[in-house]
């Protein structure tokens, strides 16, 4: 009888570390859970106090924030890179442009 319950006691062991890990060390379940929803908390944080008021303020100037940049063509005056497709005026060098769609 003796032996069976320290087989039994061995199994309960075996059992307590296959859960729990090595022996002495506890794997706190709750611990992470807290992490995870504290983490989701903070990022929900900076999202709307951060991301959203700078999307907001952007759009007011009028530049479309983390979208798909409109399509742009290159002064034939000054080389700039970044004019507006639509654009009849070079910002930078203020040559006029040929329009839409016309070989440059």
């Amino acid at each position: 009888m003796e032996r069976d319950a320290e087989r039994g006691q061995h199994a309960v062991d075996a059992l307590r570390r296959s859960v729990h890990g090595a022996p002495g060390r506890i794997q706190d379940i709750g611990q992470f859970i807290s992490a995870l929803i504290y983490f989701l908390i903070f990022m929900a944080v900076v999202y709307f106090l951060i991301v959203v008021p700078y999307k907001h303020s952007e759009a007011r100037r009028g530049v479309t924030v983390f979208g798909e940049p409109r399509p742009v063509k290159t002064c034939p005056a000054c080389m700039a890179e970044d004019i507006p497709e639509a654009a009849t005026k070079c910002r930078y060098c203020a040559s006029q442009q040929p329009p839409a769609g016309a070989p440059a």
